[in-house]
Protein backbone atom coordinates (compact mmCIF):
# COMPACT_ATOMS: atom_id res chain seq x y z
CA UNK A 1 0.00 0.00 0.00
CA UNK A 2 1.49 3.35 -0.78
CA UNK A 3 0.48 6.22 1.49
CA UNK A 4 -0.06 10.03 0.01
CA UNK A 5 -0.31 13.46 1.65
CA UNK A 6 -2.01 15.71 -0.70
CA UNK A 7 -0.61 19.20 -0.78
CA UNK A 8 -2.15 22.02 -2.63
CA UNK A 9 -3.01 25.33 -1.97
CA UNK A 10 -6.21 24.70 -3.95
CA UNK A 11 -8.70 22.74 -1.95
CA UNK A 12 -10.79 21.90 -4.75
CA UNK A 13 -7.55 20.49 -6.11
CA UNK A 14 -7.03 18.75 -2.97
CA UNK A 15 -10.37 17.06 -3.36
CA UNK A 16 -10.06 15.94 -7.26
CA UNK A 17 -7.03 14.19 -6.34
CA UNK A 18 -8.52 12.56 -3.34
CA UNK A 19 -10.98 11.01 -5.25
CA UNK A 20 -8.08 10.03 -8.01
CA UNK A 21 -6.46 8.62 -5.87
CA UNK A 22 -8.87 6.66 -3.32
CA UNK A 23 -10.45 4.84 -6.75
CA UNK A 24 -6.93 3.01 -6.98
CA UNK A 25 -6.75 -0.05 -4.45
CA UNK A 26 -2.96 0.13 -4.12
CA UNK A 27 -3.03 4.16 -2.90
CA UNK A 28 -4.18 5.20 0.96
CA UNK A 29 -4.57 8.95 0.99
CA UNK A 30 -3.36 9.74 4.84
CA UNK A 31 -3.70 13.68 5.21
CA UNK A 32 -3.92 16.98 3.01
CA UNK A 33 -2.28 20.04 3.55
CA UNK A 34 -2.65 23.97 2.15
CA UNK A 35 0.76 24.40 2.24
CA UNK A 36 4.89 23.00 2.72
CA UNK A 37 4.95 24.27 6.32
CA UNK A 38 1.28 22.33 7.20
CA UNK A 39 2.77 19.08 5.40
CA UNK A 40 6.06 19.36 7.07
CA UNK A 41 3.46 19.51 10.33
CA UNK A 42 1.89 16.62 9.51
CA UNK A 43 4.63 14.25 8.38
CA UNK A 44 6.33 15.25 11.23
CA UNK A 45 9.70 14.38 9.48
CA UNK A 46 13.15 14.72 11.98
CA UNK A 47 15.75 17.20 10.05
CA UNK A 48 18.05 13.84 9.71
CA UNK A 49 15.26 12.40 7.75
CA UNK A 50 14.51 15.30 5.62
CA UNK A 51 18.23 15.70 4.98
CA UNK A 52 18.57 12.32 3.92
CA UNK A 53 15.90 12.49 1.44
CA UNK A 54 16.84 15.95 -0.27
CA UNK A 55 20.78 13.68 -0.53
CA UNK A 56 19.21 11.04 -2.14
CA UNK A 57 17.41 13.23 -4.67
CA UNK A 58 20.45 15.10 -5.15
CA UNK A 59 22.56 12.40 -6.02
CA UNK A 60 19.81 10.50 -8.18
CA UNK A 61 19.77 13.52 -9.94
CA UNK A 62 23.58 13.68 -10.93
CA UNK A 63 23.27 10.22 -11.59
CA UNK A 64 25.71 9.14 -8.21
CA UNK A 65 25.55 6.55 -6.27
CA UNK A 66 25.39 7.21 -2.93
CA UNK A 67 28.67 4.47 -2.39
CA UNK A 68 30.48 7.06 -3.85
CA UNK A 69 30.21 9.79 -1.54
CA UNK A 70 32.97 10.35 0.70
CA UNK A 71 32.78 13.77 2.09
CA UNK A 72 29.58 15.52 3.87
CA UNK A 73 29.11 19.31 5.11
CA UNK A 74 26.22 21.09 6.55
CA UNK A 75 25.87 24.43 8.63
CA UNK A 76 23.43 24.65 11.50
CA UNK A 77 22.64 26.37 14.49
CA UNK A 78 22.22 23.17 16.98
CA UNK A 79 19.11 22.41 15.03
CA UNK A 80 19.98 20.10 12.40
CA UNK A 81 21.58 16.63 11.94
CA UNK A 82 24.79 16.00 11.57
CA UNK A 83 27.54 15.11 8.57
CA UNK A 84 28.13 11.61 9.84
CA UNK A 85 25.07 10.80 11.08
CA UNK A 86 23.44 11.94 7.12
CA UNK A 87 26.33 9.86 5.63
CA UNK A 88 25.65 6.84 7.39
CA UNK A 89 21.77 7.23 6.59
CA UNK A 90 22.39 7.72 2.75
CA UNK A 91 24.80 4.68 3.00
CA UNK A 92 28.47 6.55 2.91
CA UNK A 93 30.37 5.37 5.67
CA UNK A 94 33.35 6.26 4.39
CA UNK A 95 34.16 9.85 4.69
CA UNK A 96 37.60 11.51 4.34
CA UNK A 97 35.40 14.52 5.03
CA UNK A 98 32.96 15.02 7.54
CA UNK A 99 32.02 18.94 8.90
CA UNK A 100 29.54 20.86 10.97
CA UNK A 101 29.95 24.53 10.60
CA UNK A 102 27.77 26.11 13.08
CA UNK A 103 26.65 29.16 11.55
CA UNK A 104 23.28 30.82 9.86
CA UNK A 105 22.21 30.91 6.01
CA UNK A 106 24.64 33.65 5.43
CA UNK A 107 27.28 30.54 5.41
CA UNK A 108 25.12 28.99 2.34
CA UNK A 109 27.87 29.61 -0.72
CA UNK A 110 30.96 28.87 2.07
CA UNK A 111 30.04 25.34 2.81
CA UNK A 112 30.08 25.13 -1.14
CA UNK A 113 33.22 26.78 -1.22
CA UNK A 114 34.54 24.62 1.37
CA UNK A 115 32.96 21.34 -0.92
CA UNK A 116 34.91 22.57 -3.90
CA UNK A 117 38.34 23.66 -2.28
CA UNK A 118 38.22 19.89 -0.57
CA UNK A 119 37.84 18.41 -3.80
CA UNK A 120 40.86 20.61 -5.13
CA UNK A 121 42.93 19.35 -2.27
CA UNK A 122 42.04 15.91 -3.41
CA UNK A 123 40.84 15.50 0.52
CA UNK A 124 37.82 13.35 -1.16
CA UNK A 125 35.72 13.12 -4.83
CA UNK A 126 32.52 13.45 -4.22
CA UNK A 127 30.72 15.48 -1.21
CA UNK A 128 27.41 16.17 -0.22
CA UNK A 129 26.22 19.60 0.87
CA UNK A 130 23.21 20.10 2.78
CA UNK A 131 21.08 21.92 5.65
CA UNK A 132 18.07 20.49 7.14
CA UNK A 133 16.09 21.67 9.86
CA UNK A 134 11.91 21.34 11.07
CA UNK A 135 11.28 25.02 12.78
CA UNK A 136 7.66 23.94 12.54
CA UNK A 137 7.26 20.73 14.94
CA UNK A 138 11.42 20.33 15.41
CA UNK A 139 13.72 22.57 17.33
CA UNK A 140 12.47 26.31 16.67
CA UNK A 141 15.20 28.93 15.58
CA UNK A 142 14.88 31.72 18.01
CA UNK A 143 13.17 29.85 21.28
CA UNK A 144 17.01 29.21 22.44
CA UNK A 145 16.21 25.93 23.69
CA UNK A 146 18.75 23.95 24.27
CA UNK A 147 21.43 26.51 22.66
CA UNK A 148 25.11 27.14 24.37
CA UNK A 149 26.30 30.71 24.10
CA UNK A 150 29.88 31.13 24.07
CA UNK A 151 32.40 34.39 23.50
CA UNK A 152 30.60 37.44 22.89
CA UNK A 153 27.04 36.29 22.89
CA UNK A 154 27.20 35.29 27.03
CA UNK A 155 26.95 39.16 27.40
CA UNK A 156 24.05 39.45 24.55
CA UNK A 157 21.65 36.33 25.35
CA UNK A 158 20.54 37.90 29.22
CA UNK A 159 19.17 40.95 26.94
CA UNK A 160 17.80 39.22 24.64
CA UNK A 161 20.14 39.47 21.58
CA UNK A 162 20.14 36.29 19.93
CA UNK A 163 18.62 36.14 16.68
CA UNK A 164 19.73 37.16 13.31
CA UNK A 165 16.82 39.99 12.89
CA UNK A 166 18.16 41.83 16.13
CA UNK A 167 21.88 41.77 14.71
CA UNK A 168 20.85 43.22 11.60
CA UNK A 169 18.45 45.50 13.09
CA UNK A 170 21.72 47.00 15.00
CA UNK A 171 23.83 46.94 11.67
CA UNK A 172 20.81 48.86 9.92
CA UNK A 173 20.51 51.48 12.43
CA UNK A 174 24.09 52.61 12.33
CA UNK A 175 23.47 53.01 8.59
CA UNK A 176 20.70 54.81 9.29
CA UNK A 177 22.89 57.09 11.78
CA UNK A 178 25.75 57.31 9.05
CA UNK A 179 24.28 57.95 5.81
CA UNK A 180 21.01 59.14 7.13
CA UNK A 181 19.04 56.19 5.80
CA UNK A 182 15.09 56.30 6.25
CA UNK A 183 12.53 53.87 6.54
CA UNK A 184 11.26 53.90 2.86
CA UNK A 185 14.78 52.68 1.91
CA UNK A 186 14.97 49.47 3.85
CA UNK A 187 11.40 49.53 2.27
CA UNK A 188 12.96 48.96 -1.39
CA UNK A 189 14.84 45.81 -0.31
CA UNK A 190 11.44 44.33 0.97
CA UNK A 191 9.28 45.59 -2.05
CA UNK A 192 12.07 44.47 -4.59
CA UNK A 193 12.68 40.69 -2.68
CA UNK A 194 8.26 40.70 -2.53
CA UNK A 195 8.50 41.42 -6.17
CA UNK A 196 11.42 38.47 -7.15
CA UNK A 197 9.34 35.97 -4.86
CA UNK A 198 6.07 36.50 -6.90
CA UNK A 199 7.82 35.19 -10.23
CA UNK A 200 9.35 31.96 -8.33
CA UNK A 201 6.87 29.00 -7.83
CA UNK A 202 8.99 27.92 -4.93
CA UNK A 203 8.56 31.23 -3.17
CA UNK A 204 6.55 31.16 0.20
CA UNK A 205 5.16 34.17 0.19
CA UNK A 206 3.95 35.61 -3.54
CA UNK A 207 1.61 38.44 -2.65
CA UNK A 208 2.52 41.87 -4.31
CA UNK A 209 3.75 44.26 -1.11
CA UNK A 210 3.55 47.63 -2.03
CA UNK A 211 5.56 50.68 0.55
CA UNK A 212 2.37 51.41 1.85
CA UNK A 213 1.92 48.19 2.95
CA UNK A 214 5.29 47.65 4.31
CA UNK A 215 5.26 50.75 6.28
CA UNK A 216 2.23 50.13 7.75
CA UNK A 217 3.07 46.97 9.04
CA UNK A 218 4.07 46.57 12.70
CA UNK A 219 8.08 46.34 13.35
CA UNK A 220 9.93 43.29 14.22
CA UNK A 221 13.09 45.63 15.59
CA UNK A 222 13.71 49.18 14.49
CA UNK A 223 14.10 49.85 12.02
CA UNK A 224 12.32 46.81 9.91
CA UNK A 225 8.83 45.94 9.79
CA UNK A 226 6.78 43.12 9.27
CA UNK A 227 5.50 42.93 6.10
CA UNK A 228 2.31 41.09 5.90
CA UNK A 229 3.00 37.35 5.80
CA UNK A 230 6.27 37.63 6.25
CA UNK A 231 6.75 35.27 9.35
CA UNK A 232 6.19 32.00 9.04
CA UNK A 233 7.65 28.76 10.58
CA UNK A 234 9.03 26.15 8.33
CA UNK A 235 10.91 22.74 8.17
CA UNK A 236 13.15 22.92 4.86
CA UNK A 237 15.98 20.49 3.70
CA UNK A 238 18.45 21.25 0.64
CA UNK A 239 21.35 19.56 -0.79
CA UNK A 240 23.81 19.34 -3.66
CA UNK A 241 26.67 17.48 -4.75
CA UNK A 242 30.27 18.45 -5.98
CA UNK A 243 32.60 16.11 -7.42
CA UNK A 244 35.56 16.05 -9.16
CA UNK A 245 34.38 14.97 -12.27
CA UNK A 246 30.73 16.75 -12.89
CA UNK A 247 31.50 19.88 -10.64
CA UNK A 248 28.42 20.88 -8.62
CA UNK A 249 24.80 19.42 -8.79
Amino acid sequence: MITILIVDDEQLLRLGFRMIFEAELDLSVVGEAGDGTEAVRLTGQTPLAMAAEAARLALDDAGTPAAEVDGVIDFHTNDSASATDVGRAIGAVDLGLALDVTCGGNVAVTVVGQALAAVQAGVCDTVVVFRSFNGRSGSRYGSNAGIQFRSDMQFAAPHGYVVPAMWIAGFAQRQRHVYGLTDEDFGHIAVTTRQHAAANPHAMQRDPLDMQAYLSSRWIYSPRFMPPGFCRRVAASDSVRVDRAGGLR
